[in-house]
This record gives C-alpha cells, structure tokens and sequence, in this order.
C-alpha cells in the first residue's frame, strides 16, 4: 500500500507537475478570454485597455471650415473626452467639405490622440476644392476607439494672448507655461478666434517642440489676410501627445 502511495506521489510530482508547467499559461490581458477578474475579454480589472461599454464615446461640439484662398479651406472641430481617466492613443478622423448640391468635394483623414477628460480642437489645414464652393463640414471618428486606462494630467496653461495687425496679416502671439516636473516636446496647440456674437472667423494650429519643466515658451499663428469678421476673443489649446 505504502508502495503504491509513494509510486503515486512520484508519479505527480516528477511527471504530472512538469506536464502542468508546461502547458499551464497563466492569464494575460492578450490571452482572448475573460479571466484575473476583468469586465471583459482582456479589457476591465487589472487590464490598461477599457471595455467599450464601460467608456463614454467623445463628443463633437461642432465642426467649422475657413476658405484662405480660393479653393482652398481650413477644417477644426471642437471635441471633448468626458472621460475622467480614460483616453485613446490613435483615434482616426474625417473631415468632408459639401457644396450647395451636398456633393463631397474635399475630404481629410488624420489621426490623434484623445486625452482624458479634456475639451481640444483637431484641426486640418490646406483642404483643396478647386473651382468648387464648401457649404458645409462635417467631422467624425473612424471606428473602432480604443481605449485605455490613463490619468488625466494638464500641466500647461496659456498667458499673454496679443492679437495684433487684425486689418492686414492678423497675428496671434501667446506664452505657454509648464508647470509640471517633466519637459513637454511636441505641443500640439490649436487657436480659434470668436467674433462678438460667439462664431469662429478662423482657426490655425501650431507644434511647440519644447517647452521644458517649469518654463515658458513662446508660439504665434499668423493669418495672410484679414478675416471676414472682426474677432473679439481667441481660445487657444495645448494638447499632449
């Protein structure tokens, strides 16, 4: 009995025990099944990616266009991740331009991120339409999103707003200070002029390449002619990549 006892106690701890190591895969966040007390299928619990049902999709204010030149339009939208600690790496995007028939003449893919819990302008310059008149814009997000667990953190504001030689060549300057522990590189920052009664008149963006750790640097947008309407006021956003 003794014999056959330790023969079976042999047999599970120097064959069974290696055939288990070698075939047990511990759970992931890449394994495909929902396991390690995730919401979802490798999304939820200890996972960085975000289940779908549990992330509120981005809301899109409004989408403006700007002729520049003839035939040629600037496109923004004004966007907003409610999502306190969520955010997506690469989201792709689409503008269109409509003429009066509301027959696409112009469209522009791109991509960017979306940060958490943060209201930003995507902006694409230099839409072409030829002979053909833009009526309308629209924008949207190409699916899927996908999102990820990541803080919400905004260490840059934006001081000394100049907007100067409006009648000819408008230029906007600005300060952009960061108040964080780490150097910033690649700020993307977006201005959007506002007449009197609220309309944007124009918009331009801009990269920043440094701004280091509690520090300022400078940035401007210009314009090559006047805008169609004076502006009264700019908002000008800074994004992290």
């Amino acid at each position: 009995m003794f014999y056959f006892a330790g023969v079976t106690l042999f047999a599970l701890l120097f064959i069974g025990l290696p055939i288990f190591l070698l075939i047990y895969r511990a759970p992931t966040c890449t394994d495909g099944k929902r396991n390690q007390g995730e919401a979802g299928i490798d999304c939820g619990g200890p996972c960085r990616a975000v289940c779908a049902s549990a992330a509120i999709e981005p809301i899109v204010w409004w989408q403006r266009f700007f002729q520049i030149s003839p035939g040629v339009y600037n496109a923004v939208a004004r966007v907003e991740n409610p999502n306190v600690d969520s955010a997506v790496t690469r989201a792709k995007y689409i503008f269109r331009l409509y003429d009066k028939a509301n027959v696409v003449i112009a469209s522009r893919e791109g991509e960017t991120n979306i940060p958490p819990r943060q209201i930003f302008y995507i902006f694409e310059g230099g839409l072409a339409t030829g002979e053909r008149l833009s009526v309308k814009a629209t924008f949207e997000f190409l699916s899927p999103l996908n999102w990820t667990v990541k803080e919400a953190t905004m260490p840059l504001s934006i001081t000394g707003q100049i907007l100067s030689k409006a009648s000819t060549t408008p230029r906007l300057d600005g300060i952009l200070r960061n108040s964080g522990a780490d150097d910033l590189v690649n700020v993307e920052v977006v201005a959007v002029l506002f007449d009197a009664d609220g309309n944007a008149v124009n918009a331009s963006k801009t990269i920043v390449d440094v701004v280091r750790s509690e520090a300022v640097a400078p940035f401007f947008f210009t314009w090559r002619q006047p805008f169609d309407k004076e502006p009264a006021r700019a908002e000008i956003i800074p994004k992290l990549k």
